[in-house]
């Protein structure tokens, strides 16, 4: 299973797990294939990352998100949301804003280079 932002999602992959809504309602079932009306769907209802079939080891896909130390993860999290406090993480576009810094501050922290 790999994780993907849905930025990046093409139309073909396969959903590793049901896709809901903020409100738990269901948009999209596992182990559909995700086409160009999906894609409509998840960006209309602020869907920020989804859950792919794929082996998480290749490195290849050029889709697949980062992975980090749970510490390295945990200290950036810390550091973005401090910097955030004032917001509404509630809100898909912040939550997404939220989760874009950890993932740099994580890379800053390990001293990987940004893309």
């Amino acid at each position: 299973m790999i994780t993907v932002p849905v930025q990046s999602l093409k139309p073909g992959r396969i959903l590793a797990a049901d896709i809901k809504n903020a409100h738990g309602q269901l948009l999209i079932k596992k182990a559909m294939e995700v086409t160009e009306k999906h894609l409509r769907v998840l960006k209309s209802w602020g869907v920020v990352e989804v859950q792919v079939e794929g082996d998480p080891t290749d490195t290849t896909d050029e889709m697949v998100v980062e992975q980090f130390s749970p510490e390295i993860l945990e200290q950036a999290r810390t550091e973005v949301l401090a910097r955030m406090r004032h917001n509404s993480v509630e809100h898909p576009a912040i939550d997404e804003l939220v989760r874009l810094s950890v993932q740099r501050r994580a890379r800053q922290l390990t001293g990987a280079a940004s893309p």
